[in-house]
């Protein structure tokens, strides 16, 4: 079975005194490019995983800025990001995880883009927010995470 293997890094204001770094993996999304490379913060508390604003803004250039996030068949409004409810697209996403001996992992699944709050790229709002790899994903793999020694690592899970 093959094992991803990702890192730890401080986030935000989470320096003070007891604060732990938080885990995460680098993912390709489409094709692997140096540019779609993606640093998925780790969030077992995620129904789905999320391409949050900055990254699909780098991924898709204005074109992200133009989606149409209005309510529709392929809508979902989030909860648990941020202080308010967001909204994002479900979508098809080619992900790629570099695993033990830079063989890759490849999975097609839905994948949730949220919707820019505001609108206007910048360091601000949910522009601020890691993408998130959520349950969809960690649901095929076994997850070890350990602090001490720092170490997070996702391997494929033997058939049910």
């Amino acid at each position: 079975m093959a094992s991803i293997h990702g890192y730890f890094r401080w986030e935000g204001h989470a320096t003070g005194a007891g604060a732990l770094p938080a885990p995460y993996f680098d993912v390709f999304v489409g094709e692997r490019l140096p540019n779609n490379q993606v640093a998925f913060l780790l969030d077992t508390g995620a129904d789905y995983s999320t391409l949050n604003p900055k990254d699909a803004h780098r991924l898709f250039g204005d074109a992200y800025l133009d989606m149409d996030f209005s309510p529709g068949p392929a809508s979902i409004e989030m909860h648990g990001i941020g202080d308010t409810p967001a909204h994002g697209i479900r979508t098809h996403a080619d992900l790629a995880f570099r695993a033990d001996g830079d063989s890759d992992i490849r999975l097609a699944i839905p994948i949730v883009i949220a919707q820019p709050a505001p609108p206007t790229p910048g360091r601000h709002g949910n522009w601020l927010i890691p993408s998130l790899l959520g349950r969809d994903i960690l649901e095929r793999f076994d997850l070890a995470l350990s602090y001490n020694p720092p170490a997070v690592t996702l391997t494929e899970a033997a058939p049910a």
